[in-house]
């Protein structure tokens, strides 16, 4: 019995939070200096959970709400994971742009709590490193991407808005009627990092289109898919 609970432990890809927090750029703040949103597990908001999935997916939710979604696929190349005590620390990175969230796990006591957080980092190590603490609090963390000439471009900042053209930057999640118009390029949208990773590996997308090229009824599927994102971005 004690091997089986221990296989099952081994295996576990799902972890209760105690908290779920967002870091909030200057742009999202307003006037207010907080600098993260903070979600609490309770009775009335619903639990927090923590999820791996066998598709190698990251989830965060809280009752039926997905807080973070994406693809563990490649993380090593967009994600960095850091650990300090019973909470994780998520430093995304992609196209100029970066986003940090955190998550402290629940537990009947601290030692059950650093528990849960051991195991979550154990599956997260299949995908991409967990280093053991971050060196720097993470309210004053920053994720910038640096150019060749040593220069450093803030996290927020977009190609269109480096042009000089106004382009509204998202956080968090985006709603049908908001991708539907991105894709039509209806709007000019700075994606949520997480929106511009590709699991697909890019050496597939070749061959992928040209099956689909070559099927005769894939120009009729497009108009199809055109005339539903249209409808969509009216809704």
């Amino acid at each position: 019995m004690a091997e089986k609970e221990k296989v099952f432990e081994e295996n576990k890809t799902c972890w209760e939070l105690k908290r779920y927090g967002r870091f909030l750029p200057k742009s999202a703040r307003g006037k207010s200096r907080v600098s993260w949103r903070v979600f609490d597990s309770s009775e009335s908001t619903g639990k927090l959970l923590f999820s791996i999935v066998e598709s190698g997916h990251l989830l965060v939710s809280q009752d039926q709400e997905l807080l973070e979604g994406f693809s563990l696929s490649d993380a090593p190349c967009f994600l960095k994971v850091l650990q300090k005590s019973d909470i994780l620390l998520f430093r995304m990175t992609a196209k100029s742009e970066g986003r940090m969230f955190r998550i402290q796990f629940a537990g009947p006591n601290k030692t059950e709590a650093l528990e849960q957080c051991k195991s979550a980092a154990t599956q997260l190590q299949k995908y991409v490193p967990v280093c053991p603490q971050w060196d720097a609090p993470p309210t004053h963390a920053k994720v910038q991407k640096t150019t060749e000439k040593g220069h450093t471009n803030p996290p927020e900042v977009c190609a269109g808005e480096q042009a000089g053209i106004s382009t509204e930057v998202v956080h968090g999640s985006l709603s049908l009627q908001q991708l539907s118009q991105w894709f039509l390029r209806q709007t000019k949208l700075s994606l949520p990092v997480s929106y511009y990773h590709n699991p697909l590996p890019s050496g597939s997308l070749g061959p992928f289109l040209r099956l689909c090229l070559l099927d005769l009824n894939f120009p009729s599927f497009v108009e199809q898919v055109e005339a539903e994102l249209n409808r969509l971005a009216r809704d």
